[in-house]
């Protein structure tokens, strides 16, 4: 690339100009020039260049946040010379997020959606706005339910099968925000040292369900809340007393179950030594019935789902130590 050579081409036909701007290797430019560069080369299709001008030497970015966010929405029509790095990226995903430009700020929760696979391994990805939204605001969760559920009534649910019929992305979108809900392991309302806000996650809980009623989406809606529940931390004061009231106050089977499920689910993949039997699983039967022991007195419901919990860990225990018994018979 050559700056004098550049500007002579932009004098040609513009089917000459991108055939220039096709070819040209662009190793690096004058920081002024930058941003006419990366119009050029996203002009041509080649985000990937784009992407390397824009991220700079890492320290700084070189174009307007306007122009970032272009070159990004542009990104999901492909690139004719690849994709980005994903560390340069993440990098300039990052950026955005903190941008104080109202069309970035209009668009950024879309975009952070739609490049889901790029930050999800980010180890700050709870504080991008779509995430700390959907965490902190009820009415941000409804949105992304909306766009992974059908509605449980029957004409509501044909208004939006036509809408997918008629936009084939919505499909790609949806498949995202599900994956989103399914894979979300970080604790809601929590503040900066990671403590959750009890009377926010009440008022939260409380908002979402009755909103999702509205919408038809009550089913999906217990069954995220009941997920989010699951994620508060094991600490040594769990379970917070906000636990047991926010389940009683919801009343509903179906979060109480879904809360159970993902507690179990925490657990993960298990390894034990041979013939070692129910080990593992007495020690966690005694821990939830610890927990049973808290609330026994005050929350009902909570108390139930310890109590399947420490029954199906007893069970569990009880078939792997005749496990261990056989392995012994066989060797």
């Amino acid at each position: 690339y050559n700056g004098q050579i550049a500007k002579y081409i932009s004098s040609f036909a513009v089917e000459f100009q991108n055939k220039y701007w096709s070819n040209v290797n662009v190793w690096s430019c004058e920081n002024t020039e930058v941003e006419m560069v990366v119009k050029k080369l996203n002009s041509v299709g080649r985000f990937r260049n784009s992407f390397e001008l824009i991220y700079g030497n890492g320290t700084k970015m070189l174009v307007s946040d306007e122009l970032m966010l272009d070159s990004v929405i542009q990104l999901l029509h492909g690139s004719k010379d690849g994709m980005p790095e994903p560390f340069e990226f993440v990098k300039i995903l990052t950026y955005l997020d903190k941008s104080d430009s109202p069309i970035v700020k209009e668009n950024i929760m879309m975009v952070e959606l739609l490049f889901y696979n790029y930050i999800r391994h980010d180890v700050n990805l709870r504080h991008f706005q779509l995430f700390y939204g959907i965490l902190h605001n009820s009415s941000t969760m409804l949105e992304l339910i909306k766009l992974a559920w059908l509605p449980d009534n029957e004409q509501a649910k044909e208004i939006r099968k036509n809408e997918f019929a008629k936009n084939k992305n919505l499909s790609s979108i949806a498949k995202i925000a599900l994956e989103i809900l399914h894979g979300l392991e970080a604790q809601p309302c929590e503040n900066n040292n990671g403590v959750v806000n009890g009377q926010d996650l009440k008022k939260y809980a409380k908002e979402l369900l009755e909103a999702a009623k509205s919408e038809y989406l009550e089913r999906p809606a217990m069954y995220v809340i009941g997920k989010l529940l699951g994620n508060i931390n094991l600490g040594e004061d769990y379970p917070p007393p906000y636990l047991g009231e926010i389940l009683e106050e919801l009343d509903k089977d179906e979060i109480d179950d879904e809360y159970r499920r993902q507690l179990f689910n925490r657990h993960g993949f298990t390894c034990r030594a041979y013939n070692e039997g129910g080990t593992i699983e007495r020690k966690r039967e005694k821990k939830f019935l610890s927990y049973a022991e808290k609330t026994r007195f005050t929350y009902d419901r909570i108390t139930i789902v310890f109590e399947k919990l420490a029954s199906e860990y007893h069970h569990m225990g009880d078939r792997e130590d005749v496990n261990a018994k056989l392995e012994d018979l066989d060797n």
